[in-house]
């Protein structure tokens, strides 16, 4: 029984030995509120962050989702962090955010976002984290913590003043034995009635949603107002913000952002309209992040000695984009943001990762003096392997895998074999005694 155990052993740590080892790196990285306790008194407004830490992971891109009570705080507006482009979506009683870098990463705890609220009812209004994640080169953070916070409203201080000091009550006089004589009571005369002069204190509105048209680096606003007003637009990218005025006094608005200065194809823009009457009223009548459309990007995949890539499956990250090369290996990537990209592929289970950059270049100014994007010229892009040495590479792992697979066949018929005839039992026991007797000798 023992000589079967040390065969069986052997057998096991050399089957073992075959079988590939995968090492895997759990990472993690923490989204979480900044101040996680705020105080603000009723009415006024108060600003919290949501920060990621990504522990010493790189980190490209990242969302989520804050969370508040709708009852006691009113959103009001946000301000952008350390991601250069992103998209918000402010609602109900969550705001939503998605944030990358293009061509660049952080490592160390930093600001993705931050909300101002107002704060309308007394109470403990909760905040709390969810839908977080973060990924680098498209691939995720294996997991992400988050943690809340909230903010106490309290009601304001109320003075109270002081009672009003009362005076003694006078000695009454002895009552003179004279009686005074009543003088004659005057005509009052009659005040005319001054007529009531309505004052308009209600600012313009919007008759309907404005409509909106996207172009590669405009964005052209029409929309009507309920009176006449003049009208102020504000564009907000990161830090940068510029505005556009026009203080004719109509009803009928149209305004077109980037007209002067171009704006990037496939960014997001934050935008609000404000309307003021003759009289001063004014009021903020639109507030909406706007997306321009991305610029077309082709690109011509080949290998080392030109071999195109063709009818392949090709991803452009990190939004990421899906598309398909043709017969000559060229791809088509539409409504695509410039700047920093990688090329992701897969051929025959080997992944290839190609970095890439899209440029965006402007002609000169149409009839309407609206600037157009010019047409986007293939690029190729070689990779520094062959196709062919790639099939051959893959082709041989799995020969050296089926190899492997019918050793360990054979292997395992030796051993049922062993435990299933006499004959070869007794066989495999005078082997085992031979070399027993061997050590023992040389012992």
């Amino acid at each position: 029984m023992k000589q079967k155990l040390i065969v069986i052993g052997f057998i096991t740590a050399f089957l073992i030995s075959l079988m590939p080892v995968s090492v895997f790196a759990v990472t993690s990285a923490s989204v979480y509120v900044s101040p996680s306790g705020s105080t603000v008194v009723n009415g006024n407004n108060v600003t919290v962050s949501v920060r990621i830490n990504p522990n010493s992971n790189p980190v490209d891109s990242a969302q989520a989702v804050l969370n508040f009570d709708s009852s006691k705080l009113q959103y009001v507006s946000y301000s952008a962090g350390a991601f250069t482009t992103f998209q918000v979506n402010a609602g109900g009683s969550s705001f939503s955010y998605v944030g990358t870098l293009l061509g660049s990463s952080v490592s160390t705890d930093r600001s993705m976002f931050s909300v101002t609220f107002r704060s309308i009812v007394a109470g403990t209004a909760t905040l709390s984290v969810s839908g977080a994640s973060a990924a680098y080169q498209g691939a995720a953070i294996g997991q992400v913590n988050t943690s809340g916070g909230s903010v106490i409203v309290s009601e304001p201080v109320v003075d109270t003043p002081p009672a009003p000091v009362v005076a003694p009550p006078a000695t009454p006089k002895e009552p003179s034995t004279t009686t005074p004589t009543t003088p004659t009571t005057p005509t009052t005369p009659t005040t005319p009635t001054t007529p009531t002069v309505e004052v308009d204190k209600d600012a313009p509105k919007l008759v309907a949603e404005p409509t909106v048209s996207l172009g590669t680096n405009t964005i052209t606003l029409s929309f009507s107002t309920d009176e006449n007003a003049k009208i102020q637009v504000t564009y907000t990218l990161g830090e940068d913000i510029k505005t556009l005025t026009n203080d004719e006094l109509k009803t009928d608005h149209k305004v077109t952002i980037g007209s002067d200065v171009p704006l990037i194809a496939g960014t997001t823009y934050k935008v609000e309209i404000t309307a003021e009457d003759v009289l001063g009223n004014k009021l903020a009548i639109f507030s909406k992040d706007l997306r321009t459309t991305g610029i077309e990007y082709k690109v011509k995949i080949t290998d080392l000695e030109g071999r195109p890539l063709a009818n392949h499956s090709v991803q452009l990250f990190s939004d990421p984009i899906q598309a398909t090369t043709d017969k000559d290996g060229i791809a088509t990537f539409s409504d695509v943001t410039p700047g920093d990209h990688t090329l992701v592929f897969e051929v025959d289970g080997l992944v290839l990762r190609q970095a890439v950059k899209v440029n965006q270049s402007v002609s000169q100014s149409s009839a309407d003096g609206t600037a157009q994007v010019a047409s986007s010229e293939i690029k190729t892009v070689r990779l520094p392997v062959r196709f062919a040495d790639v099939t051959a590479s893959q082709s041989q792992y799995g020969t050296s895998y089926l190899v492997v697979a019918v050793i360990a066949s054979v292997i395992g018929v030796i051993i049922w074999a062993i435990f299933r005839f006499s004959r070869v039992k007794s066989v495999f026991g005078w082997i085992g005694l031979k070399f027993n007797k061997i050590f023992k000798r040389n012992k």
